[in-house]
C-alpha cells in the first residue's frame, strides 16, 4: 500500500502547501495595500495641509514684503522719532517688532507684549540659521495657548542706507480658528492644533473615531528648528474602506475556494483511493477474489496492485486445491489400501449394479481375481439369495430405511460353488443425496 500512502500524503501536503501560501499572500497583500493606501493618504493630507498654510502665509507676507519700504518702520526713524509700532500699517497681524542689526528690540506691539519678544531671535548665528531664501523667513512659537506663525524681513536702516546698515522686520499672526475650518473643509477632516510636537507624519492609529479615518500629524518648527507643534487632521479614507471591502472579498473567496478544493479533495479521495482500499482489505478479510473486480479505478498503479492481487489469490486458491487434492489422494489410497488387506471379502457395485471395487479377500473367497470381476454385473457373477426367503422383503426395507441391511445369504460362484456367508450390505449417496450404488461386506459362515 505504499503507493496509496504516498498519493494521501502528496495530496495532504500540497493542499496544505495551497492554504498556507493563499493565506499568507492574502495578509501580506492586505497588510502592504492598507500600509500603502495610508502613507499615500497621509502624503496627500500633508500636501494640502502645507499647501493652504502656505497660501495664507504667502499672502500674509506679500503685504510684509511691501512694508519694507514704508519709513514708518525704518529703525532710524523709530530711535529719532520715537515712534510707535501701528498694526494698521500692516493688517492681518497681531504682533509687530523692529529690531537693529544686533537683534536688540527697538519697538515691539502691542506694548505689553514681551512674551513675543521672547519667542524673536537673539543672534545673527540664529537668525543666519533661520533665513531660508535670504529675504523672507517664518517659524512658530507659543503665546499662551495660542500658537502663533512668525514671519521675519531684513528692512533697510533708514532710507540712504548702505547695505550694511540694515535692520529686522518680525510681525507675528495667531493661527485662529477660521484659518483651521478652512483647512478641514478642504481636506473633509478635523485639524486641531496640539502643542506635543510630533517627528512624524502618522500616529497612533488606536484611538480612531472611526476604523477607516487616518490621522495624519505635521510638525512645525520654531525658531532653533526644533518642533514646537503639530497639526492633526483625522480624516475618512474612502479608498482604504474600499480595499478593506475588497479584500473581505478576496478572504471569502479564498475560504469557498478552500472548502471546494477539500471538498474535491475529500471525494478524489474517497471515490478513487478510500473506497478501493476498504474493498481491498474486505477481500482479504474475505479470501473473496471477486470483490477486488467490483473496486474499479482507472489508476495504473491501483490497476497493477488489482491485478498482482488477484494473481496471488489465484495461486493462493491452486495450491490450496493441490494441497486439497493431495490429502484427498492420499487418504483414498490409505482406505484402499485398508480396504485390500482386510479378512471380510468386499466389493461395491454402482447403482446399475456394475461391480466397481474388488479386494483381495473377495478373490480369495469367490476364486475370482480382480481384473475378471470390475466391470462384471455383480448379479450375474455371484448368484445371491437370502437364506430365508420370507425376510427377502423385510432386508429390502431396511436398506430402504435405515440405508443398511445385514443377514444370512446363500452366494453361487461361478465354478458352481455354493457358500453360507454373513452379509453386510450398505447404500452408498454422494454429497447431493443421491444413490451411488452399494457396498458389499462378506463374511464366510461356520
Amino acid at each position: 500500500m505504499r503507493f496509496i500512502r504516498s498519493r494521501f500524503s502528496l495530496l495532504i501536503v500540497l493542499s496544505g502547501i495551497i492554504f498556507i501560501f493563499s493565506l499568507a499572500a492574502v495578509i501580506l497583500h492586505n497588510y502592504y495595500t492598507l500600509k500603502g493606501v495610508k502613507n499615500l493618504y497621509s502624503e496627500q493630507l500633508s500636501s494640502i495641509i502645507r499647501n493652504s498654510f502656505e497660501m495664507q502665509s504667502r499672502m500674509s507676507e506679500k503685504q510684509l514684503k511691501v512694508s519694507t519700504a514704508n519709513p514708518v518702520f525704518f529703525p532710524c526713524n523709530i530711535l529719532s522719532n520715537n515712534l510707535q509700532l501701528n498694526p494698521h500699517d500692516i493688517p492681518g497681524f497681531d504682533y509687530m517688532a523692529v529690531a537693529d542689526s544686533a537683534l536688540f528690540p527697538l519697538a515691539v506691539f502691542p506694548h505689553n507684549k514681551i512674551n513675543f519678544v521672547t519667542l524673536l531671535p537673539t543672534s545673527a548665528s540664529e537668525m543666519k540659521k533661520l533665513m531660508s531664501d535670504g529675504k523672507i523667513t517664518r517659524f512658530y512659537g507659543w503665546i499662551n495657548d495660542n500658537l502663533v506663525r512668525i514671519s521675519c524681513i531684513k528692512i533697510p536702516w533708514c532710507e540712504e542706507a548702505h547695505s550694511y546698515q540694515y535692520g529686522w522686520l518680525f510681525a507675528g499672526e495667531i493661527i485662529e480658528e477660521s484659518q483651521l475650518a478652512h483647512v478641514s473643509a478642504i481636506t473633509g477632516g478635523a485639524l486641531s492644533i496640539s502643542q506635543e510636537p510630533v517627528s512624524v507624519k502618522n500616529t497612533d492609529q488606536s484611538d480612531l473615531s472611526h476604523k477607516w479615518n487616518i490621522r495624519t500629524s505635521i510638525p512645525v518648527y520654531g525658531r532653533q528648528n526644533l518642533p514646537v507643534a503639530s497639526f492633526n487632521i483625522e480624516s475618512y479614507s474612502k479608498p482604504r474602506e474600499e480595499i478593506e471591502k475588497y479584500q473581505s472579498r478576496l478572504i471569502l473567496i479564498l475560504i469557498i475556494f478552500s472548502a471546494v478544493f477539500m471538498t474535491f479533495l475529500t471525494v478524489y479521495l474517497r471515490h478513487y483511493y478510500i473506497l478501493p482500499l476498504k474493498m481491498i482489505t474486505l477481500a482479504f478479510k474475505l479470501r473473496d477474489p471477486e470483490m477486488l473486480k467490483m473496486a474499479k479505478n482507472n489508476d495504473k498503479d491501483f490497476n497493477s496492485l488489482q491485478l498482482f492481487m488477484m494473481n496471488i489469490f489465484s495461486q493462493e486458491r491452486l495450491l490450496g486445491d493441490m494441497i486439497k487434492h493431495r490429502t484427498s489422494d492420499n487418504l483414498n489410497s490409505f482406505h484402499a489400501a485398508l480396504l485390500y488387506h482386510i479378512s471380510d471379502a468386499v466389493y461395491t457395485t454402482d447403482h446399475n449394479n456394475i461391480i466397481t471395487y474388488w479386494n483381495c479377500s473377495a478373490e480369495a473367497l469367490y476364486g475370482i481375481a480382480e481384473k475378471e470381476a470390475i466391470s462384471q454385473q455383480a448379479d450375474v457373477l455371484i448368484i445371491s439369495e437370502w437364506a430365508k426367503k420370507s425376510e427377502k422383503e423385510h432386508h429390502e426395507n431396511q436398506l430402504f430405511t435405515n440405508g443398511i441391511m445385514r443377514g444370512k445369504m446363500f452366494q453361487t460362484t461361478p465354478d458352481g460353488s455354493e457358500l453360507l456367508v454373513d452379509a453386510v450390505i450398505t447404500k452408498l449417496i454422494d454429497c447431493n443425496g443421491e444413490y451411488i450404488g452399494l457396498l458389499n461386506v462378506i463374511r464366510k459362515s461356520e
